[in-house]
């Protein structure tokens, strides 16, 4: 059982990594839950489900019922916790234990994990989750976002620096993520290509040079995510 979290700058592609590396997970066998914190989540558009208020995060977080019942099916090993599609955002101010309570019963109950972290910081899923991870992935983001997140969130960063795996995910073709990460002083561990199809429910297994090296980087995150948990 392993948490990983997904935090960075805003529109650093955190979604799209955080489907991506769900689906490169659960190709290799282990199930993984997705959660996303956001009141309103991109989760249920990307990945084209409807995300029921029987079967959302919001429910998730109110009720007895083992999140195995409510979570939203995407495959077979690989599972959504949302807000609803339909309805009115979930209560912005969730009790910390409730949230605490949601993210250990998740982590009991699958493999892996996802916790998909707004940028801002006052979620108290994100929160537990963060805390609670053996992994963060952060991504570098880019143009003056990414520096501006990363230095007015140094403090916060820094605490978390022991788990920290820096990531250059390609959001925008045409610009010098090198420069920015020298900016950062930090060295991703991973570079994730630009795909320009943004029709795809998930960059991972996309066609074209790209797509195949994209996917090639998230086996390999995937895979040394699963041998370490392995070893404990």
């Amino acid at each position: 059982m392993s948490i990983i979290a997904i935090w960075g700058p805003p529109n650093s592609g955190k979604t799209s990594l955080a489907i991506s590396l769900a689906n490169g997970i659960s190709a290799m066998g282990k199930s993984c839950l997705l959660i996303s914190p956001e009141a309103y989540s991109e989760l249920s558009g990307q990945l084209e489900i409807d995300i029921t208020d029987e079967h959302s995060i919001g429910t998730a977080l109110n009720t007895s019922s083992s999140i195995k019942y409510i979570a939203t099916p995407v495959s077979d090993l690989l599972f959504v916790l949302a807000a609803s599609c339909t309805a009115s955002a979930f209560d912005a101010e969730i009790d910390g234990q409730k949230a605490g309570e949601l993210i250990k019963q998740s982590n009991a109950l699958y493999n892996y994990v996802i916790v998909d972290c707004p940028s801002y910081i006052g979620s108290a899923i994100s929160a537990w989750g963060l805390n609670m991870a053996r992994h963060i992935i952060m991504p570098t983001g880019c143009r003056n976002s990414g520096l501006a997140w990363y230095t007015a969130l140094r403090s916060a960063r820094m605490t978390l620096d022991n788990k920290t795996m820096h990531i250059e995910n390609q959001a925008e073709p045409n610009y010098c993520y090198d420069e920015l990460a020298k900016a950062l002083s930090v060295i991703p561990s991973i570079k994730l290509p630009y795909i320009k199809d943004h029709s795809r429910k998930t960059f991972y297994g996309a066609a074209g040079k790209n797509g195949r090296k994209y996917t090639d980087a998230i086996d390999i995150l995937a895979k040394s995510i699963i041998e370490e948990a392995d070893k404990h």
